[in-house]
């Protein structure tokens, strides 16, 4: 019986916290071997990346240290270096010498990779699961014939929004997103900007193995094979575009998008370099489960598997004294114990707001005024719909007889697919 085709994943990194944390996670669940390589470091701006010079793309003290990353990624690497030696490889320049461009750097690994494999291309910021991995692995293996595989992305340009269109920017699938190909030794890159593997033809001439026999997006999408790409999910990301790519006043242009509250929207309105009919909804309107999430307190955490019979959002609701809410925060530990990588969101009085904003087991808090339904029906009919855009999963209310503002808000169908419940149903199924 022929062993299943191994896989040797490839980043490429510089300042790559916190998303480079998550894949790890991933690839240790795989039943099939595997291997990373993680090129770390300065690519000068060569070659490839050559473009951005006239924009006035730029390497600055500011973007590394000593050549290396100056965010964490460093330390975190050695860590993963020392933990899986026999499956982690890193790749550095000399201390403070730069890369001769990208294209040194994805070329760097394929000296060690000595057999036939699947190889990889997984960006810092390009998050998949354990599931979504292993349906590519079989789908490759079901046909061998088969060179290499486009998918598509959810492409987030902040922490709460993404592109739905197709075919404009960040989902072009003429080009967009190429990151497998069977590879068998003697390949090497042609390009990494789009990426082309070459292999040597018996006439001397090297071809890109892409163009042969891919999957093509009708093939992996069916599959659920869409990862979610953070590209501009956080500012510091932005910061290093504007500097490394030039691309001008690029915080600027992203901060402006991320006050806006009604959707959808252009993108080129906001990011200047962008010029074509993407369109950008929040990720609660398309009801996407995003694996990558942080807390309250801007803490991260990743979800390496699917979860699909979990709820996804859950509204906690508090409307009651400090005094209680203080006794009652006492059940969050356990909420997020039993379903820990829901987003769990806060319903409370604006005067107790701060006990939870300091709640590492709290993703966000809204504030409600307190007063009667009876005697303001407008404003709480205005929670019930802020409520209902977060299309929360489950509802849980932890007071033991209900006030008559949560009886409202029950009414208000501010619920997905779930019913609303009392915590203590939750409680006994611990």
């Amino acid at each position: 019986m022929t062993a299943p085709l191994p896989i040797h994943f490839f980043t490429i990194v510089l300042n790559g916290e916190p998303f480079i944390r998550h894949h790890i996670e991933v690839f240790r669940r795989l039943p099939f071997s595997w291997q990373w390589h993680i090129v770390e470091g300065v690519a000068d701006l060569k070659h490839d990346t050559a473009w951005s010079l006239k924009l006035g793309g730029r390497i600055t003290d500011q973007l590394h240290r000593n050549g290396l990353s100056n965010d964490g990624t460093s330390q975190y690497l050695d860590g993963l270096g020392v933990e899986f030696p026999e499956k982690v490889t890193i790749y550095r320049k000399a201390p403070g010498e730069f890369w001769d461009g990208k294209l040194e750097m994805v070329n760097a690994p394929l000296v060690n990779i000595q057999t036939e494999c699947l190889l990889w291309q997984i960006d810092s910021d390009e998050l998949w699961t354990t599931e979504q991995i292993c349906a590519a692995h079989v789908m490759f293996s079901k046909q061998p014939e088969r060179t290499a595989a486009f998918y598509l992305c959810h492409y987030l340009v902040g922490a709460n929004l993404l592109i739905t269109s197709r075919d404009t920017y960040g989902n072009h699938t003429d080009y967009e997103w190429l990151r497998t190909w069977r590879f068998k030794p003697a390949m090497r890159w042609m390009a990494h900007e789009p990426p082309r593997l070459g292999q040597l033809g018996a006439g001397g001439e090297w071809s890109d193995i892409a163009s042969i026999n891919p999957f093509r997006h009708a093939d992996t999408e069916p599959l659920g094979l869409v990862f979610q790409h953070f590209a501009y999910a956080l500012e510091k990301q932005l910061q290093f575009k504007e500097l490394y790519y030039g691309y001008k006043d690029a915080v600027h242009h992203w901060r402006a998008l991320q006050q806006q509250i009604t959707f959808p929207l252009l993108l080129r309105k906001f990011f200047p370099w962008v010029t074509d009919n993407a369109t950008v909804e929040t990720v609660e309107s398309q009801n996407l489960a995003l694996i990558a999430r942080k807390n309250i307190l801007g803490h991260w955490r990743f979800c390496p598997k699917a979860s699909p019979n979990e709820p996804q959002r859950i509204l906690w609701m508090r409307l009651d004294s400090i005094g209680d809410n203080v006794l009652a925060a006492s059940m969050l530990p356990h909420l997020r114990r039993k379903y820990d990588f829901a987003e769990i969101t806060v319903a409370c009085f604006g005067h107790i707001a701060e006990v939870y904003e300091a709640c590492p087991f709290v993703d966000r808090v809204v504030r409600v005024q307190d007063s009667s339904p009876d005697v303001d029906k407008r404003y709480w009919e205005s929670v019930g719909r802020e409520l209902k855009a977060h299309h929360f999963d489950l509802a849980l209310n932890s007071m033991y007889s209900r006030g008559p503002q949560v009886d409202f808000l029950a009414r208000a169908h501010c619920l997905r697919r779930r019913p609303f419940q009392h915590f203590a149903r939750i409680a006994r199924a611990q």
